[in-house]
This record gives structure tokens, sequence and C-alpha cells, in this order.
């Protein structure tokens, strides 16, 4: 490094003193032996404004700082001060997070919905008030699984995995955190719906309370489309006209009287 700093010194101090020269030859050739010694510098990947300041101060040094190819912050540090290193070797890892990258996650019966290009709000669990939008800009061509307990069985639920590219120039969206993911389609025309708090999912089922008079009610397991604008699209399980518990969690007052509901919903399906 030393004596290609010196190189460079001698190759611009060579260029001054063929300015005059009527030469244009020897003028481009004094200019091409400068390019080629800065060209040297930048191998051993010293900055322009260092390269700028050899020339003006004439000094060369032993050492040098050698920066950062990207701006960002440090999320990992895999060497100490005074430690040899070898050509290629990782000193740092530096994360931009001026862009990120948000994934999310569909089941695999609302994935027809979704389309490259499709805007969707994003909104962070901690603050639900903040509401960034973004298009989708990739969908993933493989599935995976979502692993859920319901009634001691361990269930799983396929889903796919689709992506945004979102600014984050005040760096409020950190790596790793969660975030809620809207994504507004056409699910469905003339459908048959009830209000999401009418449906208790379970996990492994959705089920629905329908009033049957004089003070009954009946659990009923429901097969739910897609949810929106407060509602949910029923498939099968419900009727149009049939009157519906819109707020179950008030009625079932314990978990185990829930469970005894459901209980008693089996038993009936065996017989």
């Amino acid at each position: 490094m030393v004596s290609t700093q010196e190189e460079y010194l001698l190759a611009v101090k060579a260029r001054e003193m063929v300015k005059g020269s009527p030469s244009e030859e020897v003028k481009m050739s004094a200019g091409s032996l400068v390019q080629a010694a800065k060209q040297r510098l930048k191998y051993w990947d010293i900055a322009d404004d260092q390269i700028k300041r050899l020339e003006e101060e004439g000094n060369i040094k032993r050492t040098m700082a050698i920066l950062a190819p990207a701006h960002g912050i440090v999320t990992e540090k895999m060497i100490n001060e005074g430690q040899k290193i070898e050509a290629g070797e990782m000193l740092f890892k530096i994360i931009d997070h001026s862009q990120v990258w948000v994934y999310g996650e569909v089941y695999e019966y609302e994935l027809p919905f979704v389309k490259i290009g499709q805007t969707a709000k994003i909104i962070p669990s901690y603050t639900p008030a903040e509401i960034y939008t973004a298009a989708v800009n990739h969908i993933y061509t493989h599935f995976g699984t979502v692993r859920h307990e319901a009634e001691g069985m361990m269930e799983e639920s396929r889903t796919a995995k689709i992506r945004f590219e979102l600014p984050n120039q005040e760096h409020k969206l950190k790596l790793g955190m969660y975030v809620n993911v809207e994504l507004a389609v056409d699910a469905a025309e003339n459908a048959l719906t009830v209000p999401d708090s009418a449906v208790i999912d379970t996990g492994a089922r959705q089920v629905i309370f329908v009033e049957k008079g004089d003070g009954r009610f009946e659990p009923r397991n429901v097969k739910v489309g897609a949810q929106g604008d407060g509602y949910y699209h029923i498939i099968s399980g419900v009727k149009e006209g049939e009157k519906v518990v819109t707020s179950a969690n008030f009625l079932i007052d314990s978990e185990s009287s829930f469970r005894a509901a459901l209980q008693g919903m089996k038993h009936e399906t065996q017989k």
C-alpha cells in the first residue's frame, strides 16, 4: 500500500511537470499513469476523498481507514482490534433499515384472491393508528404450515408467504417485529354473512350458536370463507334467516362451559 501511494504521488508530480508540454501524447500518457495508480489505490478499497487528501497533502500513510461499502446499522461484529484477517473474511454485518421487506402469511384458500401489485394496509401491532401501505411484490411458490394446539391436539394449517417492500426512513419498523396485513378483495357476491363477533374460532373449528327458542341455543360447526368489514362469509353450517348469537363470549361464562357444549355436540354427531 505504501509503494502504491508513492507511485500515485510520482505520477501526479510527473503530470504537473508536463502540463506545459506542446505534445498532447505526452500529456495523455502522464494522465493515464495517474489514473492507473489511482485505480490501484481503489483496489485497496481506499475512498476517493482519501486519495484526494493524499494528493493535496503528499503525506504517505502506513495505515489507512477502510470504509464500509454500505450505510446502515452494525448488527453483528466478527473481529477485534489488532486481529489478523484474510482476504474475503467477513468483519461486520451491516443492514440498511431505510427499506424493509414485510412478509405476510395467507391461508391456502385465500391465495386465489392475492395478486402481484395488490395494495395492502400494514399495521404495527403496538401502534394500530399508524397505517402503512404497500403493494405485493412477490408471492412465494411453496407452502408452509402454521401449527397450533386445539383441544389438546396439534393442528396444522397450510399457508403461503407473500412479500412487500416498504420505505422505512424513520426506522420505526424493526427487524423481527410483528405487523397485521390487511388485503381488500372482492371475495364473494350475494354471500351469506354473520358478524365476526358471532364466530368462535377454537383453532380446529369455527362455531356459531344458533337460537332455538325458549332460551335455548345450539352450537353449530360452520365453514367460513373470507372476513371483511366486520363480517364472515359463511359457506355452510347456518341458513339465511336463522338467528345467531353475536356476543357468544358473554353468553358462555367459562371455558369449561364452552368445552361441555362442544362435547355435547360431538356426542350428538356420533349418535
